[in-house]
């Protein structure tokens, strides 16, 4: 029961996190900051991609044509160019890796100690932050594709498939023996 609550909240969550946010779009560095937080935390949760998790904050975009506007103006300030550039992207650069550095360091804590208290709610509930944060890319998506019977169609299919592959692999490798391999 507990499992499954955890399920309906993660999934909740994620699902209207990742509805339009064009709040954040623009952001000051107080989002810039978070994000690098969130974003970072991919590297702990299994499933889960930064990329997704800026997309979804709506700061993807920002901070890649950031971080390319930054190395374009250290690249300019070595061949002579003004430095002010530099201090303006970069400025934004370290207050994502700021706060990158400080996700890594709480969202590893926070879940250690939610798999040491119940580990199938805490599985539980990431796996079904992936699952409502599907929501994102669908809905970002340039072309101004939505949620559609084609794209629900499509996603299933993909799931399904992904599912029976990932079954059959484990079916398969019950038998194997990876020492001699």
């Amino acid at each position: 029961m507990f499992q499954a609550a955890a399920a309906i909240v993660g999934f909740i969550i994620a699902f209207f996190l990742s509805g339009p946010v064009e709040i954040l779009e623009g952001g000051n560095l107080f989002v810039v900051f978070s994000a690098g937080a969130i974003a970072v935390s991919a590297m702990i949760l299994p499933g889960i991609s930064g990329s997704l998790l800026l997309v979804i904050l709506g700061q993807y975009t920002r901070m890649s044509t950031t971080l390319s506007q930054f190395i374009d103006a250290l690249s300019r300030v070595i061949t002579g160019g003004p430095i002010n550039h530099v201090a303006d992207h970069g400025t934004v650069v370290i207050t994502f890796i700021l706060g990158g550095f400080v996700g890594l360091f709480t969202i590893s804590r926070v879940v250690r100690r939610s798999l040491d208290r119940n580990k199938r709610a805490t599985m539980a509930f990431l796996v079904a932050l992936v699952v409502g944060a599907l929501r994102a890319p669908v809905e970002r998506v340039q072309n101004g594709v939505g949620f559609s019977t084609e794209v629900v169609i499509a996603f299933a299919g993909a799931a399904v498939f992904g599912a029976v592959v990932l079954l059959v692999l484990d079916w398969y490798a019950v038998d194997l023996d990876l020492d001699t391999v």
